[in-house]
C-alpha cells in the first residue's frame, strides 16, 4: 500500500500535520455553515428541493415532472425531507456533509501520491477554494464529483495493492456518479475505462489482452450493480422517449444553446485566472508524466496522477460549456489535486525543481485571484478572508522552508528570487485590485451584511436582506388564503417567449403544488410553442384558479440563445385572456381566472 513518505517525518511533526488538517477542515465546516444561513437560490436550489417535494407526493421523475437531473439528488433530499422536516437548512445541511467528504476524501487520494506537506497544501487551497465554488451549495454537481473521487480513491488502491476487488468497490462509485449526475458520471466512467486499459496494457499486471479485459469487467460490473436496476425501474415507469429526452437529448443538443457562457478570453487579470488554472495545470502535469517516462522514473505514484489527468481533462468540457463558478467546480478540483504532484518533495530529480516553484507560484496567484472574487463579490464570502490573507503572507515562508534541500549559494540566491516574485506578484495584485478603494474592514473580513430572519417555513432559519421577501411574503399569503393545500397554482414569469430562470422555490415557499409538470421554466423548452400548449392544456384540464407571476431574470441577459425571443405566445395569450391582476407588487403579480 502507497502512502505519504511519513518516514520523514518525526512522531511530533506527523501530529502537527494532522492537526492542521484537522483544524482546516473545521474551518471549512464553520465557513459552509455560516455562509448557509444566509440568502437562498430561488432558482438552483429551487429546482432541487422542489423536485424532492413532488417524489414524496408520488410523483416520478421525466414522467410527473421534467428535469435534465438524473435522479439521485432528488430521491436523497426527499429522503432527508422526510426523515427530519421539509426545510431548505435540512438539505443544505446534507451538502455541507458532502462538501466535507468531498475535501476528505481528496485529501486521502493525494496522501497516497505525495508527501505530507503538499499535501496539507493541497487541502488548505481545496478550502480556499469554497470561496470560489459558494455560489454551487444544493449543486447535484458536487455529490456527483464526490462518489466520481470514491471511484478514484479505489482505482489508486487498485495501483497500490494490486487488488481487484477494488475494482469492484471503484465501478459502484462510478455507477453512483451517473445517478447524480450523469455528464461527470460519463467523464468519469470514461477516464476510469481508459486508465485502466493503458495500465493493463502497459505494465505486468495485465499481462495480456484477454486479463486486461477481465481486470475491466470487475470495473464494469459494479458500474452495473447500481446503474442497471434503477434502469430498469425508469424504463418500467417513465416512456422511453421521455427519459431519452429529458436525461440526453436536451442536455446534449439544447442546453448549450440556451446556457452556454463564452469561456472567459485570456488576458492577464486576477478575475479570469481561475478560469485558466485548470488548463495551465493539466498541461504541465503532462510534461512531468512524459518526463518521468522518458527518464524512466514513472512509478506508481505517476501512474496515480495519470489517472487524475485522465478524470481533470474531461471534467474540463463541463467548465468550457457553461463558465461561471459552479461549473468550474469539477475542473479546478481536480487540478488541485494534481498541482500537489508537481510540489511533491518526495522526488529530488533536476527537473522537479522548476515544476515544484512553478506549482507554489500557480498556488499563490489562484489564491489572490480568489481573494479579489471574493472582496469584489458576494459579501457572503468574508467568513474566510482572514485566513486567506494569512495563507497568502505564509505560503512564501512555507515555500523557502520546504526547499531547504537546495544548498550552497546559488539556492539561496533561488529562494531570494522566489519570494521577490511572491512580493512583486502581491503588490502588483494589491494595484491591480485597487485595494486602496476598498474599506479595511472589508479587506479583513469584518464586514457583516445586514440580514433578518426569513419568514417561511422552508427556509426557516435562513437570514436575507430585509427587503427581499416583502412581496414574496405578500404574495404568498394572499395565495394560502385562498387556494386550499389540495389545489395546485401555477407560477411563472412575466413574459414565456424569453426566459433565463423562473422562481422554482416558490411552490415550497408558498406550499402548493404545480398544476403542471413544468415547474421548472427551462429556457428552449417552456419557450416553445408545443411545451407551451402542454402548459395550457394542464392549468385547463385541473381548472387552476391563481396564477402566480414573478419578474424574475428579466433583466438579465446572457450570451446564448435564452437571450432571443422564441416568438411563442401561447401561454402568454392564454394567461392574458383568461386571468385577471389581483394582487400587483413590484416584481410579483397575482393572478385570479376569470369566472363568466
Amino acid at each position: 500500500m502507497i502512502a505519504g513518505p511519513y518516514s520523514k517525518f518525526t512522531h511530533s511533526k506527523a501530529v502537527t500535520i494532522w492537526t492542521a488538517s484537522v483544524s482546516t477542515l473545521l474551518l471549512l465546516f464553520l465557513y459552509l455553515f455560516a455562509n448557509s444561513k444566509i440568502g437562498y437560490n430561488v432558482y438552483d436550489e429551487g429546482v432541487v428541493s422542489y423536485g424532492a417535494t413532488r417524489i414524496l407526493n408520488g410523483d416520478v421523475p421525466y414522467k410527473d415532472f421534467w428535469s435534465i437531473y438524473a435522479p439521485g439528488q432528488f430521491y436523497v433530499v426527499a429522503v432527508l425531507f422526510k426523515l427530519f422536516a421539509k426545510k431548505l437548512a435540512v438539505m443544505r445541511m446534507c451538502s455541507i456533509i458532502i462538501s466535507l467528504l468531498t475535501v476528505l476524501v481528496s485529501y486521502s487520494i493525494v496522501r497516497k501520491i505525495v508527501d505530507a506537506k503538499s499535501s496539507f497544501l493541497c487541502l488548505s487551497t481545496l478550502v480556499l477554494s469554497y470561496l470560489f465554488w459558494r455560489s454551487s451549495i444544493g449543486s447535484p454537481t458536487h455529490a456527483a464529483v464526490f462518489w466520481s473521487l470514491l471511484s478514484i480513491y479505489f482505482i489508486v488502491r487498485f495501483v497500490a495493492e494490486k487488488r481487484n476487488n477494488e475494482l469492484v468497490i471503484a465501478g459502484i462509485f462510478s455507477g453512483m456518479t451517473l445517478l447524480f449526475k450523469q455528464d461527470i458520471g460519463v467523464y468519469s466512467l470514461f477516464a476510469g475505462s481508459l486508465f485502466l486499459f493503458v495500465y493493463t496494457r502497459l505494465t505486468t499486471v495485465g499481462g495480456n489482452l484477454l486479463n486486461g479485459v477481465k481486470i475491466w469487467s470487475r470495473y464494469i460490473s459494479g458500474v452495473s450493480l447500481i446503474v442497471l436496476p434503477v434502469s430498469i425501474y425508469f424504463i418500467s415507469r417513465v416512456p422511453f422517449k421521455d427519459l431519452l429526452s429529458d436525461i440526453i437529448l436536451f442536455p446534449l443538443k439544447v442546453f448549450p444553446e440556451v446556457r452556454s457562457i463564452p469561456f472567459p478570453a485570456f488576458h492577464f487579470a486576477f478575475d479570469v485566472f481561475p478560469y485558466y488554472f485548470p488548463i495551465i495545470v493539466l498541461i504541465m502535469v503532462s510534461i512531468r508524466l512524459i518526463l518521468s517516462y522518458k527518464l524512466k522514473q514513472f512509478g506508481e505514484r505517476e501512474w496515480m496522477l495519470l489517472l487524475l489527468l485522465f478524470v481533470g481533462v474531461p471534467f474540463f468540457n463541463q467548465a468550457f460549456i457553461r463558465s461561471d463558478a459552479s461549473h468550474q467546480f469539477p475542473a479546478s478540483m481536480l487540478s488541485i489535486m494534481l498541482i500537489a504532484g508537481l510540489i511533491d518533495n518526495s522526488k529530488n530529480a533536476l527537473y522537479q525543481y522548476p515544476f515544484r516553484a512553478a506549482g507554489y507560484l500557480l498556488i499563490f496567484i489562484y489564491v489572490l485571484s480568489l481573494y479579489g472574487d471574493a472582496l469584489h463579490g458576494v459579501v457572503l464570502t468574508v467568513y474566510l478572508l482572514p485566513l486567506v490573507f494569512l495563507s497568502l503572507v505564509s505560503l512564501p515562508l512555507l515555500v523557502m522552508r520546504n526547499n531547504r534541500d537546495i544548498s550552497g549559494m546559488t539556492g539561496h540566491f533561488a529562494q531570494l528570487i522566489g519570494f521577490a516574485l511572491f512580493l512583486g506578484l502581491f503588490v502588483f495584485f494589491y494595484r491591480a485590485s485597487n485595494f486602496a478603494t476598498i474599506p479595511g474592514r472589508v479587506v479583513f473580513g469584518l464586514h457583516w451584511p445586514s440580514a433578518v430572519p426569513s419568514r417561511f417555513y422552508f427556509t426557516q432559519g435562513i437570514f436575507v436582506p430585509p427587503e427581499k421577501e416583502k412581496n414574496a411574503l405578500a404574495a404568498a399569503q394572499y395565495i394560502k388564503s385562498r387556494v386550499k393545500p389540495d389545489e395546485n397554482i401555477f407560477v411563472g414569469n412575466y413574459c414565456h417567449d424569453r426566459i433565463l430562470i423562473n422562481n422554482v422555490m416558490f411552490y415550497n415557499l408558498v406550499e402548493r403544488n404545480s398544476a403542471t409538470k413544468y415547474h421548472e421554466l427551462h429556457p428552449g423548452l417552456a419557450t416553445t410553442k408545443p411545451v407551451q400548449r402542454e402548459i395550457v392544456a394542464e392549468l385547463k384540464n385541473k381548472n387552476v384558479k391563481y396564477v402566480v407571476l414573478n419578474d424574475i431574470g428579466r433583466g438579465c441577459r446572457e450570451p446564448n440563445k435564452s437571450s432571443i425571443s422564441s416568438n411563442a405566445f401561447d401561454l402568454d395569450n392564454f394567461l392574458d385572456s383568461e386571468f385577471s391582476v389581483v394582487l400587483k407588487l413590484d416584481d410579483y403579480s397575482v393572478l385570479k381566472r376569470n369566472t363568466n
